[in-house]
């Protein structure tokens, strides 16, 4: 048995060296290893192109830098442009690797020959010829030289030549050559010759500082929604046209070779192109090839040019919900990323987007914030699509305020430290990512140039990245669709510790029990039902959900979450059910412990001008109960939502409606209402409601089953074919008979809460305009309005 334990030890160590080994980045030179303080400028100078080895796997980076060397290296920056070697000097032939870019360098007064006659090539360069290099070649490019470091600070800086000061002043002041140390003392070595590492390091500086432009590309009559940046690997650039204008012109420029083309046409290194919009408003699409001297494609990405509507016409087509969010254009779906950034008050919401039509193509990052979780403002996407056909899925955004992700500064206050965990999608390949933000959140950034997450252990299979701080474990968790529970110290090295019931787009969150102030998670799972528990982990770093209830309902309204003889655990059982309430998720870091959310609204057709697709609830605040040892949570619309609420239309107080009564709403007209009543249904009563939106024959019902303890939304006399399902959730008769109803009508969406949010229905509808009209029915004998008041609900936009 011993044996057999020793012989399972071993496998175990050999298998985690292994995975450490599968996971240890490797150095593409033997004589650069991946601790030394050069390697990342050296691999940045070989993936750039501007070094090579200089064979047999070797990189020489303590050898010296000639001056052949560095005048092809800055040709190769500038993209090898366009130059015919002339025998301008004796010591440079035709044919060696560095003759064009010496003739390339003489002509843009970078560097001279060492004589008339002579350049000398192989001649070994000092740290100060460096210098006065790539002051030149930085008068060559057009940058501003005129900045001066004092050099006082480096107590050899006197061994520089005179005619190196200026050139010396201003690289360091630009933080091109930052000194050696040598001791204590921080040295300038004007003198000494530089090396191919230390010549490596400048350039990735240079490349910081002053990335290279190779090409220009302007919209006149248009302009980029964010600044057009040549080396983005994003698979849609987004443009917006001046008022009124029906056509821009897409100009092109090149000083190097590279060429353009617009929707398939014949490349051009310099080129002008028409595109004239769409009627009316809306995208329109114009495919960019760009291509290097070649003819290899170096940029490829739709160009999404919109025409935009009249903020009137946009917001106020037909059906379009008045305070419910849509998206200005296109498709949405699962919210994520939802965080508050105490910094600026702001709450920002992202969800899923295409923005460009009503179908689901590939997924971007829609993005707008509100202060008052009613009202929003637009902000450009946030995410885009990779050009290498990774769309970005859903994910969650979160405040590191201690910054282990190591993406701020200290400039940048704790509590503004956003970052967006976004899950990558290719083909059954799966990634994640993390995205952060150098301006408040109006745009934002994937973090290391799309650097993806470092998962240890078994990969998951489908993540929609749920991350969150958990004190108790003092651990980052990630919880992701299919299961997979991971910890983290720096957000980006991730170890496996376990595995949970799966979920598309999960949720979870630290909540205390109202009645006895506890604290506990719940774990939701779309919002399509939750768990409460605890998080554990036991002796071997494995974490786990400890669920302390069953499957909790948190929606009647919701697609069903499995189908008959499904497995609960497998992710993919939620999409096509019937229902319209999905993706529920909370904002993160909001004030006051408050645990406020959003869900999806599953919609597309209803806008028959094509512009939009998908809505969201109102946003609810979440509370957690117990009562008779269950715990439940409550789901009501957050109080921020009154403020919305215009004219009175009706209000009564302890008022008795019996069956033949009529109807006391009579004359009441409302496409958008917030009803808001208390009900106490009398001796005899079966059930008691609202008809909304009747007109012709048609309505949908809103009533509360009083025998069967259920609040239930009926859209079976809708009219409508697609809506007319009858969506309930049990909600108990209080032991005092007194029911709370709240109603939300919006153009196409109803939302009913029953008691104090113990049951909600949300769902989409549809009826056609003009039907606004309202009654109150009871069945079965008396019921009591103890108070009520409905209020027309005014437009977010």
């Amino acid at each position: 048995m011993k044996k057999l334990l020793s012989l399972i030890l071993a496998v175990m160590i050999l298998c985690g060296a292994l995975a450490a080994a599968v996971f240890a980045e490797k150095s593409p030179f033997v004589d650069v290893k991946t601790s030394r303080w050069s390697y990342k400028a050296v691999l940045y100078a070989k993936e750039k192109g501007y070094m090579d080895g200089i064979g047999n796997g070797k990189f020489d980076p303590a050898g010296n830098v000639t001056r052949g060397m560095a005048v092809t290296v800055l040709y190769r920056r500038e993209g090898s442009p366009e130059t015919e070697w002339r025998d301008d000097f004796t010591d440079v032939k035709s044919g060696k690797y560095y003759s064009k870019a010496v003739i390339w360098a003489k002509d843009n007064g970078i560097v001279n020959g060492v004589t008339a006659t002579s350049f000398d090539p192989n001649g070994m360069i000092t740290r100060e010829q460096l210098a006065a290099i790539f002051y030149r070649y930085g008068q060559y490019g057009g940058v501003d030289v005129s900045g001066r470091a004092d050099l006082s600070v480096f107590p050899d800086a006197g061994k520089a030549h005179k005619y190196a000061m200026d050139a010396l002043a201003c690289v360091v002041d630009y933080g091109l050559i930052t000194g050696m140390k040598s001791g204590d003392r921080n040295l300038l070595d004007p003198l000494g010759t530089a090396t191919r590492e230390q010549f490596a390091t400048i350039l990735m500086r240079l490349d910081e500082k002053f990335p290279a432009e190779k090409y220009e590309f302007v919209i006149d009559g248009g302009r980029f929604v964010k600044p057009f940046d040549p080396d983005s690997t994003d698979a849609y650039v987004q443009a917006v046209a001046d008022a009124g204008r029906d056509f821009v012109t897409l100009s092109f420029f090149s000083t190097d070779g590279t060429a353009v083309s617009f929707d398939g046409a014949e490349s051009s290194k310099k080129a002008e192109h028409r595109v004239d919009l769409t009627d009316g408003y809306g995208y329109t699409e114009v495919l960019v090839d760009i291509r290097d001297r070649d003819g290899n494609t170096i940029r490829k990405f739709s160009l999404m040019i919109l025409k935009p509507a009249d903020r009137d016409v946009l917001y106020g087509l037909k059906n379009r919900p008045q305070f419910h969010y849509t998206p200005p254009y296109g498709y949405m779906n699962d919210p994520n990323g939802l965080v508050y950034n105490a910094a600026t008050g702001e709450y920002h919401l992202f969800y899923q987007a295409y923005p460009y039509s009503q179908d689901s193509v590939i997924k971007h990052w829609g993005h707008a914030v509100t202060h008052d979780l009613v009202t929003f403002e637009e902000k450009p996407t946030a995410l885009y699509p990779d050009s290498d056909g990774y769309a970005m899925w859903s994910g969650s955004g979160f405040i590191d305020y201690n910054n282990v992700s190591g993406l701020y500064d200290e400039k940048t206050p704790p509590e503004a430290r956003m970052i967006l965990a976004y899950y990558l999608y290719r083909d059954d390949d799966v990634l994640a990512g993390l995205a952060y933000t150098e301006d408040g959140g109006e745009t934002w950034i994937k973090a290391q140039d799309g650097r993806t997450l470092n998962f240890i252990g078994p990969h998951p299979t489908h993540i929609d990245p749920k991350v969150l701080w958990v004190e108790k474990l003092g651990k980052w968790l990630l919880a992701g669709a299919s299961g997979e529970m991971l910890t983290s110290d720096n957000l980006w090295d991730w170890r496996y510790a376990g595995t949970d019931t799966g979920g598309e787009c999960p949720d979870l969150f630290r909540i205390e029990v109202e009645e006895t102030g506890e604290k506990k998670y719940v774990r939701s799972y779309a919002g399509t039902y939750y768990r409460v528990g605890d998080l554990a982990e036991d002796g071997s770093g494995k974490v786990r959900f400890v669920p302390e209830t069953g499957d909790l309902t948190l929606n009647g309204g919701c697609l069903d979450r499995a189908k008959e003889g499904g497995i609960l655990s497998e992710f993919g059982w939620f999409s096509g059910k019937s229902g319209s309430f999905y993706a529920t998720q909370h904002y993160s870091d909001v004030p006051d412990g408050r645990i406020v959310s959003v869900s999806w609204l599953i919609e597309k057709g209803l806008d028959a001008t094509g512009t939009w697709a998908g809505a969201l609830t109102v946003a609810t605040e979440l509370k957690l109960h117990e009562r008779d040892g269950q715990y439940y949570l409550t789901s009501y619309p957050v109080s921020e939502l009154s403020a919305q609420r215009g004219e009175t239309l009706y209000s009564c107080e302890n008022k008795t409606v019996s069956p033949g009564d009529g109807n006391i709403l009579d004359g009441v007209v409302a496409t958008y209402a917030d009803v808001d009543g208390v009900f106490v249904p009398g001796e005899g009563v079966t059930e008691f409601g609202f008809r909304l939106r009747e007109g012709d024959g048609g309505y949908i019902t809103v009533k509360y089953d009083v025998i069967g303890e259920t609040l239930t939304a009926d859209f079976s006399m809708s009219g409508d074919d697609r809506y007319n399902g009858v969506r309930s959730m049990k909600l108990a008769l209080p032991e005092d008979g007194r029911i709370p109803v709240r109603i939300l009508l919006d153009s196409i969406i109803l939302e009913c809460f029953g008691g104090n949010g113990e049951a909600a229905v949300s769902s989409v509808f549809s009826r056609p305009e003009g039907y606004d009209g309202m009654s109150f029915f009871t069945t079965g004998g008396s019921t009591l309005i103890e108070e009520m008041k409905i209020y027309e609900m005014r437009s977010i936009w």
